[in-house]
C-alpha cells in the first residue's frame, strides 16, 4: 500500500466555489487533488473530492464550480475557513474577501481562477473524480506564485491552525 511517498507528489492548494441550492448560498472547500488532462480547444482537468464532503454533493447537483488558485502569500485563515469546517453547517464565503462571477464565488487574493463544467465523474472508494471542461477563468494576480502543498506543511500548517482557532474563539 502506498503511504508517505505519495506526500512527495507536487501539487497546489485550491478553494472550490459552488452553488448550494439547498441553502440558497454558495459553499466550497480546500482542494488539493487537481490535474490538467488536456489543453486544446476545450481544456480539461480532473478534480478529486472526498465522498463525505458536502461540497461534493453540491458539485454533483449543480454541475459547475470554480477553483481559486491559492497564492503562497495566502492569509492562513482562508485555509482554515475552507478546510476545518463543513459547508453543510457553516456559510464560509462571507468570512473572506471574494467576488461572484456568474453566480459562483472567486477568492479575491487568488493567483487565478478557472470555471469548470462537469462532463463526467467516477466514484471511487473514498473520493469522486470529476472530469471537467474549463469554460472560463482569469489570471487575477500575475505577480503572485501559487502555493505548493509541501510548502503548506513546512510553513503554514501551524499558522493556519492558530488563525482558525482565534477565529472560533472570537465567535
Amino acid at each position: 500500500m502506498a503511504g508517505k511517498e505519495l506526500n512527495k507528489l507536487s501539487y497546489g492548494l485550491y478553494v472550490t466555489g459552488v452553488r448550494d441550492e439547498a441553502n440558497d448560498r454558495v459553499t466550497g472547500h480546500i482542494c488539493d487533488a487537481v490535474a490538467q488532462l488536456s489543453m486544446g480547444e476545450k481544456p480539461q482537468v480532473v478534480v478529486s473530492i472526498m465522498n463525505k464532503n458536502y461540497t461534493k454533493d453540491c458539485i454533483e447537483k449543480s454541475g459547475e464550480f470554480t477553483l481559486s488558485v491559492l497564492p503562497d502569500t495566502v492569509d492562513p485563515f482562508v485555509i482554515g475557513n475552507f478546510g476545518f469546517q463543513s459547508g453543510k453547517d457553516v456559510s464560509k464565503w462571507p468570512n473572506v474577501p471574494h467576488n461572484v462571477v456568474d453566480g459562483l464565488p472567486i477568492l479575491c487574493e487568488a493567483v487565478s481562477y478557472v470555471r469548470l463544467k462537469v462532463i463526467d465523474k467516477r466514484v471511487m472508494d473514498s473520493h469522486t473524480a470529476f472530469f471537467c471542461e474549463a469554460i472560463g477563468g482569469e489570471v487575477l494576480h500575475e505577480d503572485k506564485t501559487p502555493l505548493i502543498y509541501a510548502d503548506y506543511f513546512k510553513e503554514l500548517k501551524d499558522l493556519v491552525m492558530a488563525a482558525f482557532t482565534a477565529f472560533k474563539e472570537a465567535q
